[in-house]
């Protein structure tokens, strides 16, 4: 049998230059990865609204391609960069970024921003009318085929792509509702309509670029909600660490000193009776948002933590004596 050869991802300048695997592990970074895990129908779901050239299925522009991110996710966690998890409940797989994972993030922070600004915050959209919205899909067609004229189909595709609230087709999810999208076209006076075609009359487009501008942007782009939620989280799990005796105890201590299980409970928010999956996940968790509040300062106490653990066999409890009050 041949031995596969290994992945590795390179640093990327330019998006046009990027992988498949690349933009993979790059949209997972963008959903949250090193936090959370992901299931494939989601990265599924944001790979083709932030790349549909290439992760949608050719006949259905509007459609992600699940297979497509199934087969390469497997070139990413061959890279290392990611690792999957199973559901308890449902035995979903799931996927999270690895140390590696991130650390390829860290030093690809432009290819990230580049496909945020793929998308607009839904919150600025919600502003716009319909009218507006299509306007700007159409912009965004004509950009990237470098022409005058957008073929309608095309044009319905990216206002769903873009704007899947606004133009989805009601009780069925996943579907672009054409109807609505040619009312929004001829509703608005800045777009002309020619047969199966829209072109932006000359006035409007100067309007038209600077609405399109004011939508895409690194910090209102796609995943702009869950990097507010994550960096809420984060600054509340610095408050949390700093607060706790157990912290205080590791700075007067250092090394040396000793796990008071009332202590790590408090912390983790975890039971005398959590499992070793449990601590492992609480720990995970913690070290992310610690990581995405850019406390480094705190990384020899979270060390530390896992040394302790890893002693105890990752179990809270080691002998029912040590059970106590937490002062």
């Amino acid at each position: 049998m041949t031995a596969l050869k290994p992945v590795r991802l390179k640093r990327v300048a330019d998006i046009k230059h990027a992988s498949k695997t690349e933009i993979v592990t790059a949209v997972l970074a963008i959903l949250g990865g090193a936090t959370r895990a992901i299931s494939v129908d989601e990265l599924a779901v944001a790979c083709h609204r932030l790349e549909p050239k290439s992760f949608s299925w050719p006949e259905y522009s509007w459609l992600p391609n699940l297979d497509n991110v199934r087969v390469t996710l497997v070139d990413v966690g061959r890279s290392g960069a990611a690792e999957t998890l199973t559901n308890g409940r449902s035995r979903q797989k799931l996927w999270r970024l690895t140390d590696r994972g991130q650390e390829w993030v860290a030093s690809n922070a432009g290819l990230l921003d580049e496909l945020r600004r793929r998308l607009p915050d839904p919150e600025a959209a919600s502003t716009l009318n319909v009218a507006s919205l299509a306007a700007v899909a159409v912009y965004h067609v004509l950009a990237r085929r470098e022409a005058s004229v957008a073929p309608r189909d095309l044009v319905v595709a990216e206002a769903f792509r873009l704007f899947p609230t606004a133009f989805g087709l009601s009780g069925f999810a996943g579907w672009p509702d054409a109807t609505r999208v040619d009312q929004a076209i001829r509703a608005n006076d800045g777009l002309l309509v020619r047969d199966d075609t829209v072109v932006i009359k000359a006035a409007y487009r100067p309007q038209l670029a600077e609405i399109a501008r004011s939508l895409i942007s690194t910090e209102r782009g796609f995943g702009s909600d869950r990097r507010r939620v994550v960096k809420g989280s984060a600054q509340k799990a610095v408050s949390r660490v700093e607060t706790s005796k157990l912290y205080r105890e590791f700075c007067h201590h250092g090394e040396v000193a000793v796990i008071d299980v009332g202590q790590l409970c408090d912390l983790l928010s975890i039971t005398l009776e959590a499992d070793s999956d449990v601590l492992r996940a609480r720990l995970n968790t913690l070290t992310g948002l610690l990581e995405e509040a850019e406390r480094s300062d705190l990384s020899d106490f979270v060390k530390w933590l896992k040394t302790q653990l890893a002693a105890r066999n990752w179990r809270v409890l080691t002998d029912t004596r040590e059970v106590g009050d937490g002062d």
